[in-house]
């Protein structure tokens, strides 16, 4: 009987436990974000997030390994989709493109008046604009494209 439970408690553990294991591609998230998924792992993610906070304290991208330009920008308000293939992609080719800082998911009006030091990697910025060329059909590669470059 002990022995059962033990087996039960590890299943249970096993299913609840933050994978650090690429989850199986959605099929249907390619046809609604209009590319393949990546599938990173939650540990690889994490790594790669890291090392954009850092790149972004040291002003080298963490990427391309070239010294990135200070810039004013703007603050966006809103949430990040995470399912969308765009932010694995962003955080793994071109980590230091987006040419504004997230504000997150409440709009605060005294912050939308002001400008955020950011650097920026005129190469991420290359490879972000490829990256929506080939994506089309994704709505953040749209916004890309019709953004001044």
């Amino acid at each position: 009987m002990r022995h059962t439970l033990l087996v039960i408690a590890f299943i249970c553990v096993a299913f609840t436990a933050r994978s650090d294991s690429a989850s199986p591609a959605d099929p249907q998230l390619e046809g609604i974000y209009g590319c393949p998924p990546l599938n990173l792992s939650d540990a690889r993610t994490d790594r790669l997030l890291a090392a954009r906070k850092r790149a972004q304290r040291r002003g080298v991208c963490n990427v391309h390994h070239i010294r990135m330009q200070m810039k004013r920008v703007p603050i966006h308000f809103g949430l990040v989709d995470f399912q969308d293939p765009y932010f694995d992609y962003s955080i793994s080719y071109f980590p230091n493109a987006e040419d504004y800082v997230r504000g997150g998911d409440e709009v605060d009006p005294a912050a939308e008046k002001k400008l955020y030091k950011k650097f920026i990697c005129r190469k991420c910025k290359e490879v972000e604009h490829e990256w929506a060329v080939a994506h089309p059909k994704n709505e953040t590669a749209q916004y890309i494209l019709k953004s001044p470059q």
